[in-house]
């Protein structure tokens, strides 16, 4: 199953269908994933600040695609935030995310999240527990 096709529901960072949603898409360049996204003033915490919240949303749709790209379904049990500069509203940020480990039923992955001007503005480190055959077989008769 291709990107696209993994798209076509409602999910609030990937989904295509979900009109309020981040539309985020990403590609893998090695063993990273890569994504932009431009920042609006419905997604702003403090005036002209991107909400924590959203940039969480950012990094845990990119750590779950560093899985999904390669058919790896995962639900997130654990995520990490270090927020280190603030992200304003109206800039194109660029997302980054790579596996770290697979191992047992635990996956962990990494994430970042860079200005425009290329300074790292919050990392994340997050813990995945993967989705067994079934429950991924439920999911994507939905899609």
């Amino acid at each position: 199953m291709n990107n696209f096709a993994l798209q076509q529901h409602n999910c609030f960072g990937c989904g295509l269908k979900n009109d309020i949603g981040l539309k985020l898409h990403f590609t893998k360049k090695n063993n990273l994933i890569i994504g932009t996204c431009s920042t609006k003033h419905e997604h702003e915490g403090f005036p002209n600040i991107l909400h924590g919240g959203i940039q969480t949303t950012i990094l845990d749709e990119a750590m779950n695609w560093a899985f999904l790209i390669d058919g790896i379904f995962v639900f997130t049990t654990k995520i990490e935030i270090k927020f280190r500069a603030p992200v304003d509203i109206g800039q194109k940020i660029t997302i980054e995310a790579s596996v770290v480990e697979l191992k047992n039923k635990i996956y962990t992955a990494t994430g970042k999240i860079y200005l425009a001007s290329g300074k790292l503005a919050t990392e994340s480190y997050g813990e995945f527990y993967l989705i067994n055959d079934e429950k991924k077989s439920q999911i994507l008769s939905l899609i």
